[in-house]
């Protein structure tokens, strides 16, 4: 594992680690792949090239890593270049999913999220010209197949997608949630982020947890952060459980009835978490753990 453990994105039992982006160099464009049913790891290349390169976001799903980079080409000074590839795990194989191109003036076309469907990818396009700058466009992937989700009028950067496909998308003034053929569901109030299950929608702002129904769009429940002053950041969310991270600690909300856990982690460092039906993993420093969904029930009684 990497020294500094940066962002996770889990899928079932498995689990991508990113370091932080002073240490990608190191890892010379690969992610680890940890395994909490046996405890393997699986090196996996996620970058055609080490050189120049970082890597911003990834998905994992299907049996699939996602990763979106960037790179700084060495004959266009002030320019980027973003790639979204895919990885099988399996077999691993890398695919170039999607490429963009930002210039120095802030024009061209720029893949800005990534958030996986099952064993395809969904993601947020940016396009721009000199004089214009249009909301973000989402796209699908999968091995051999693409589209467009979204029109305009429904796009912006994507935030995540559900297990029955639908996706959560940040707008200029709201949070939209959208069927997988791009259709509006449920258009909700501006928040600094959010999460979908199937049957919730947990957002996080001005230090409080809302939770939604996914399909009314009702408030289900408030649930007061504040009190603290370290920043709030919503890690992840499910139909059950929210993870929030507190400073250098992860507070566990029961979304039934708004009890909170505090789980103290070993570094100073802020951790990531991320929900899954089994369980959840957290990563704090050099740390990596899974608390199984049991555990996870029993520590609220």
């Amino acid at each position: 594992m990497p020294e500094t453990i940066g962002q996770i994105e889990s899928d079932g039992l498995l689990v991508a680690v990113l370091p932080p982006a002073d240490e990608w160099h190191s890892l010379c464009g690969h992610v680890r792949v940890w395994n909490a049913r046996n405890g393997s790891v699986q090196r996996v290349r996620a970058v055609r090239t080490c050189t120049d390169s970082y890597t911003v976001d990834l998905a994992l799903g299907g049996g699939r890593l996602f990763a979106l980079s960037g790179y700084a080409p060495p004959f266009q000074q002030g320019a980027t270049e973003t790639e979204l590839t895919a990885t099988r795990l399996a077999d691993p194989k890398l695919e170039v999913a999607a490429s963009g191109w930002w210039t120095e003036e802030d024009a061209g076309t720029e893949i800005t999220a990534v958030e996986a469907d099952g064993d395809a990818a969904v993601y947020s396009v940016d396009q721009a010209s000199l004089d214009d700058r249009s909301p973000a466009s989402i796209q699908w992937w999968r091995s051999g197949e693409q589209r467009e989700v979204t029109a305009a009028r429904a796009a912006g950067e994507v935030l995540a997608v559900d297990e029955t496909g639908r996706i959560l998308v940040r707008r200029p003034h709201g949070i939209w949630l959208l069927r997988g053929d791009g259709s509006v569901l449920q258009r909700l109030p501006d928040a600094a982020d959010a999460r979908s299950g199937r049957r919730r929608v947990v957002a996080i702002g001005a230090g409080t947890l809302t939770i939604y129904d996914a399909l009314s769009a009702r408030v289900l429940r408030r649930v007061p952060l504040a009190g603290k002053t370290e920043p709030l950041e919503l890690a992840d969310a499910d139909d059950e459980f929210a993870v929030v991270v507190v400073g250098a600690r992860l507070r566990l909300v029961r979304l039934a009835d708004g009890r909170q856990v505090e789980l103290r982690t070993p570094a100073a460092t802020a951790p990531a978490a991320s929900l899954e039906p089994e369980g959840f993993f957290y990563a704090s420093g050099m740390r990596l753990g899974f608390v199984t969904r049991s555990q996870l029930e029993r520590a609220f009684r």
